[in-house]
């Protein structure tokens, strides 16, 4: 009879204040990329990440916590027939953030967010929600993403009070993290549409690691 595999002993985790090099460490496992391996020389790392999936599921704008993202080329767009659209350049602006986001497995990143989800927990309590729920919570947010209409083609802007905004109030109304899903342009905005659904599912079907 064969002899049953052991058990991995259980994972201890270090206290929210001092959960950076572990986390950091466990998603270095998960991907090589080397724009991932850049974000996460940023400190407070499930801070942060807990704050953002509040933002996006609340609808308020995560980008203060996300400068590190911004890309560093400038925003330009292209007239056609008298009419503004994004030009293409821009949207390769996001070709690497893409990248580097779907270089994890979805089924690794729902495992390791099932390890540091006390983690998660402390923090969102910190945000003042006594009652914890955050599953609830990036379930909400996810569902945000996923429901962003990703349009075919290219979406017609026009000036804004600050820059610019789609002509499309429809797309304007959108939530600031849905519109800047649409700034990555169609390909990009599929990709991670499709990423965070895979993603969603390793969480809803038990098979992650």
């Amino acid at each position: 009879m064969d002899e049953p595999e052991p058990e991995e002993p259980p994972v201890e985790l270090p206290p929210l204040d001092e959960s950076d090099d572990f986390l950091r460490g466990r998603l270095a496992e998960l991907s090589d990329d080397t724009e991932l391996q850049r974000w996460l020389r940023q400190e407070d790392l499930v801070r942060r990440a807990t704050v953002v999936t509040d933002n996006i599921a609340e609808g308020a704008d995560p980008a203060t916590h996300l400068g590190f993202l911004r890309p560093q080329a400038p925003f330009t767009v292209v007239e056609r027939d008298g009419r503004l659209y994004m030009s293409p350049e821009s949207h390769r602006r996001y070709d690497r953030l893409t990248t580097a986001l779907t270089s994890i497995d979805p089924g690794a990143a729902a495992g390791l967010y099932r390890l540091v989800r006390p983690l998660v927990s402390t923090a969102y309590r910190e945000l003042g929600y006594p009652d914890g729920g955050f599953d609830r919570t990036l379930e909400r947010a996810l569902q945000r993403i996923l429901a962003t209409p990703v349009i075919q083609g290219d979406a017609e802007l026009v000036p804004g009070e600050v820059g610019y905004a789609f002509a499309d109030p429809r797309l304007e109304a959108l939530a600031p993290a849905q519109k800047t899903l649409l700034r990555t342009g169609p390909d990009n905005a599929r990709r991670i549409q499709a990423h965070l659904e895979a993603f969603r599912t390793a969480l809803g079907d038990g098979s992650a690691p």
